[in-house]
């Protein structure tokens, strides 16, 4: 009896260690998801750590062969684990089709066990709502302090700043949403204070979705309530009196009450302090003013990124570019279009982005494993004998609608907080299919749970390598930056980093950043070799532009530094820094006709570099042209009336005149 005790307390605290990991703080590292993902992996490494205990000496199975027989949704994930496995085979990288399947091993580990332990402990929802009432509690003080303390009542702008724990606004959005269908669940099963005390989250959560402002967040909440009456009502007219209709219902439509509540309030709150305090003229941040920005066009940035996605996936829409190579492919379309080196890491719509790595197949697997959860839950939902059961469903379908809602804007795919609330929806669903089905539960053979032990070793060890990546990332921005505490040599970067990734959060590849080490410190020779050896972005021009350059410092080389800096004209038409090294070789032949010949042929392709303009003129004016300057800088003032640098360009040739 002890044991079985003591089983439970470790399923209940690694339970409410998972649902907590999203408070973590970023700490060392650069992206605050390579954190996250490390501490699911520990997770899972601890967990069938736990697993194994009781398994081989306790004799207590906690794994059963259900979660893999008895249900139709961990089949799906485990055939879209497999498929995404072999599309590494025809990755444009990779190193990183396997880091991010890595990844993903780690979220569907995450889901059998989560799975395995909400069986052995019918109460694990219980603790879970706990977790979610104290997290839920420091995330709305967290929203509303911080509004006051980053001023957003005066500069509205300054709500970006408004990401509590997890990075970004938009995360913290969607963060708050899961945890709504946790107190929904608390307030139909609870009594007394945690039933009145999540019915005051509920409203507070509405109030800071208007405060963070994020469309997607405003279309989750309704599909919630939406999901909520749905049951609360119709469920009601179907089995019980019309009469009584109102009776059972009313704390759904309580709910919806509170909530819609907290949404109007909160809007009424941004207006006040718009009027009272902003000093901007127009108020973007209001209900209205957000959901009018969508015809107005302001979200034409994801449009444009949808539409470059949709170009790729014309190209390759068999098999796509491998799991996690989305990121990369993207940038043979964008490169192209853009005169710098900031391009989309996603497709800010996780369908399109799944569709252009894995194809049409991987696709079809995918959007299949939202159509069985549904059908999964409405079936619990309508089926099911016990109340209990019933609402968990209801829990468990309100929490994938989330997820997929945020997955036709953003890409919870790649953040680890979203991928925490997938592993408890399918969790909460495939266990409660589990528990109300007639077949015996036999325990997971013995040789499975050793492959699964060390499938999930490996995996936490090639995370740990990420994470690691992802502190030395950091570090070495603080250094470039002059942070005199890190004492790296450009050989210490060379030693440090892992193989795994070999490209950074932002896509450059690693070995860009560490030959500009060796660049700065003067060893350009060095420099070359390393970005000679590297192909791991063919499509990231920057390696190419810095080859250019670095040859281009060297004696002797411009031909070198020529051809690479046409290879990376070809790849970046509007990029001007590739055409200026082809305009300083031309310099150092004294070749103005050629510098200008460069010059004006870029102009034609790109007339909003303000450096072009400017290196024109002083060509003009080396050749005494000043009246042909004159004229190129007015016409530059034309085509950028507010740029400064062309303004004080065209004042100073003008006082001279």
């Amino acid at each position: 009896m002890q044991s079985k005790d003591n089983m439970k307390k470790w399923i209940r605290i690694l339970l409410c260690f998972f649902i907590c990991l999203q408070m973590f703080p970023p700490m060392l590292v650069l992206d605050i998801t390579s954190l996250r993902h490390f501490l699911i992996a520990l997770f899972d490494i601890v967990a069938i750590g736990v697993v194994i205990y009781y398994s081989f000496w306790k004799k207590k199975d906690i794994l059963s062969s259900s979660i893999f027989t008895k249900n139709p949704l961990i089949p799906l994930w485990l055939l879209l684990i497999v498929y995404m496995g072999v599309s590494i085979v025809w990755a444009i990288n990779c190193v990183e089709g396997f880091s991010i399947w890595n990844r993903w091993i780690l979220i569907f580990i995450a889901m059998i066990l989560s799975i395995g332990f909400m069986l052995k402990d019918n109460h694990a929802i219980k603790n879970l709502i706990i977790c979610t009432i104290v997290i839920a509690t420091i995330n709305v003080l967290s929203c509303i302090i911080c509004y006051y303390v980053f001023d957003v009542h005066i500069s509205q702008r300054n709500n970006l700043k408004l990401n509590g724990f997890y990075g970004n606004k938009n995360i913290f959005a969607v963060a708050l949403l899961f945890k709504l269908p946790f107190l929904y669940y608390a307030v139909l099963r609870f009594k007394k204070f945690i039933r009145y005390y999540s019915l005051f989250l509920i409203f507070a959560i509405s109030f800071c979705l208007i405060i963070l402002s994020t469309r997607s967040s405003f279309i989750g909440l309704f599909l919630q309530l939406a999901v909520l009456c749905f049951y609360g009502v119709f469920y009601q007219i179907k089995s019980r009196k019309l009469s009584l209709i109102f009776k059972h219902s009313r704390l759904y439509l309580l709910i919806c009450l509170v909530a819609v509540s907290g949404f109007v309030l909160g809007d009424a709150f941004i207006k006040y302090n718009f009027a009272h305090y902003s000093k901007i003229e127009t108020n973007n941040y209001s209900i209205g003013a957000r959901v009018t920005s969508i015809a107005e066009g302001n979200s034409k940035g994801r449009l444009l990124i949808w539409k470059n996605t949709c170009e790729i996936i014309k190209q390759s829409p068999l098999l796509g570019y491998g799991v996690g190579n989305h990121k990369l492919a993207i940038m043979k379309v964008e490169c192209a279009k853009k005169h710098d080196y900031i391009v989309s890491d996603h497709a800010h719509n996780d369908f399109l982005e799944m569709f252009s790595e894995l194809g049409i197949f991987g696709l079809l697997i995918y959007v299949s494993t939202y159509l069985v959860f549904g059908i999964m839950a409405l079936k619990q939902m309508f089926r099911y004998k016990k109340v209990q059961h019933r609402l968990l469903a209801v829990v468990a379908l309100c929490l994938i609608l989330t997820y997929a809602n945020d997955a036709l804007f953003n890409f919870p795919l790649e953040r680890a907080d979203c991928q925490i609330y997938l592993v408890l929806a399918v969790a909460i669903l495939v266990s409660n299919h589990i528990r109300n089905s007639k077949n015996e539960r036999k325990p997971l053979s013995k040789a499975v749970v050793i492959c699964l032990s060390l499938v999930t070793l490996l995996a936490f060890g090639l995370e740990t390598l990420h994470c690691q990546s992802s502190i030395l990332q950091k570090k070495r921005i603080l250094q470039h930056n002059g942070d005199t505490s890190i004492k790296y040599t450009p050989e210490d970067w060379l030693d440090k980093f892992p193989a795994i990734p070999n490209i950074d959060e932002s896509t450059k590849p690693i070995a860009v950043n560490t030959a500009e080490r060796f660049a700065t410190a003067g060893n350009h020779r060095k420099a070359i070799d390393i970005l000679l050896e590297d192909n791991s972005n063919p499509y990231y021009s920057l390696r190419e532009y810095r080859l250019a350059n670095y040859y281009n410092r060297l004696e002797g080389k411009s031909d070198s530094a020529a051809y690479w800096a046409q290879r990376c004209i070809e790849m970046k038409p509007l990029c001007y820094s590739p055409v200026r090294i082809l305009v300083n070789i031309a310099g150092k032949k004294n070749d103005s006709e050629q510098q200008l010949k460069l010059i004006n042929s870029y102009l034609e392709r790109y007339k909003l570099d303000p450096l072009a303009w400017e290196d024109k003129v002083n060509i003009l004016l080396r050749q005494e042209k000043r009246a042909e300057a004159l004229e190129t800088v007015s016409k530059a003032r034309e085509l950028m009336p507010n740029n400064s640098k062309m303004r004080k360009l065209q004042e100073k040739l003008m006082k001279n005149e």
